[in-house]
């Protein structure tokens, strides 16, 4: 695992050595792999201690949990739309899949608890919101299939024996809320990292939650009204990208 931020700052050899025993001492200590980090992660080690993770550390610990959503989405893909009312081990395995994209998502709640007690918590730095962007991209992958809403957007999803709006509400009616709240954050996130230190992959993060935003969108026409989960007292619309994700109100709308 990388050490201290410090010690990637460092300019020389020596102000490296310096920092680091000062950090550590004059001997060597092994260090936790990430390998040893996620088995540690997964046995629930990190979340019933108060270890602090650096942001570097959170954003190896997403690894994982990225490739993860991204093996079972493309297992999912592999069943076709209807398949399991012709065989039944087909419904077998696609619910399995199913209840592992939930264990993800507990995983990733896990990971923002972690996340949270960073040192200066989750507004901190322009590395932790990196990294918060990435948790709420691969939410979403969660809970919806880029790639097909990019398919069906191009008018190449769909065929004559599925109708793209029958596929348009299976896909994206589910999570409608879940869908707003996780591609708001990532656009209130970016906004808040300079310019100068965005990622180069930040324009991909726009163009992700900007078409599954307009695909929910597109699925919920009728019912746009993005307030019906609230009480009634609350009938005035919120930017869902300008509120941090502890704000009262995202956590009514949720």
């Amino acid at each position: 695992m990388p050490d201290m931020d410090v010690l990637w700052r460092a300019r020389t050899s020596s102000e490296w050595l310096e920092a680091y025993e000062r950090a550590n001492g004059a001997s060597y200590k092994p260090r936790m792999t990430l390998c040893d980090l996620f088995r540690f992660f997964l046995d629930g080690g990190l979340c019933n201690t108060n270890v602090q993770l650096s942001p570097i550390q959170l954003r190896l610990l997403l690894h994982p949990l990225q490739s993860l959503t991204i093996h079972l989405r493309q297992l999912l893909r592999y069943f076709p739309e209807g398949a399991s009312n012709r065989k039944g081990s087909q419904t077998i395995n696609k619910t399995a899949l199913r209840s592992r994209f939930e264990e993800v998502q507990s995983l990733l709640k896990q990971w923002y608890a972690l996340a949270r007690r960073c040192p200066g918590g989750v507004d901190d730095c322009s590395a932790t919101f990196a990294n918060l962007v990435n948790y709420h991209l691969i939410s979403l992958n969660t809970i919806v299939c880029v790639p097909d809403i990019e398919q069906f957007a191009s008018s190449e999803a769909g065929s004559e024996s599925v109708r793209p709006s029958s596929w348009l509400q299976a896909s994206c009616t589910e999570h409608t809320e879940e869908n707003f709240f996780h591609c708001g954050q990532v656009l209130r996130l970016l906004r808040l990292i300079p310019e100068n230190v965005r990622p180069p992959w930040w324009p991909a993060a726009v163009y992700r939650a900007a078409v599954v935003a307009w695909m929910t969108s597109m699925a919920n026409a009728k019912t746009r009204n993005l307030l019906s989960s609230l009480s009634r007292e609350a009938n005035q619309p919120f930017p869902l990208d300008n509120l941090d994700a502890e704000h009262p109100t995202l956590t009514r709308y949720l």
